[in-house]
């Protein structure tokens, strides 16, 4: 017996469970898109590169390993933990707010992430900063 999942209750079990594998009805989530697109852009350069990946911690974010594996120095900006690693990669755990000592980088990637920095209550801001981008 099939029993068909709403998008809520997928999201849900997919914190538990591996859904594609186990379902015929699976999430595609929008910021696959948007990975494929900025990938497929770096890819163009014709010789390996510096990047600088802020908000790198997300489940489904390839940038870092396919471009370490693609022969670029990366780096990763994130206030949480991010398992990755690589010898090509550079993880550094702060927030873009805290102004934290920055490589020199050929690029930089921001993939939907902007909408966090200086979200007030989320992410280390709390209600009483007056910083960031809600001001």
């Amino acid at each position: 017996m099939k029993i068909k999942l709403s998008p809520s209750v997928l999201k849900l079990a997919q914190r538990f469970i591996d859904v594609e594998a186990s379902g015929e009805v699976s999430i595609l989530d929008g910021r696959t898109i948007e990975y494929s697109f900025v990938i497929s852009r770096l890819m163009q350069e014709k010789e390996p590169k510096t990047l600088l990946d802020v908000g790198c911690v997300a489940k489904i974010n390839l940038i870092p390993p396919l471009m370490c594996q693609a022969g670029w120095k990366v780096y990763g900006l994130d206030i949480r933990d991010f398992k990755f690693l690589h010898s090509n990669f550079t993880f550094l755990k702060a927030s873009i707010l805290e102004n934290p000592d920055l490589p020199e980088v050929d690029f930089v990637t921001c993939v939907s992430t902007l909408e966090h920095i200086g979200l007030r209550g989320r992410y280390g801001i709390d209600e009483a900063t007056f910083e960031g981008d809600y001001t």
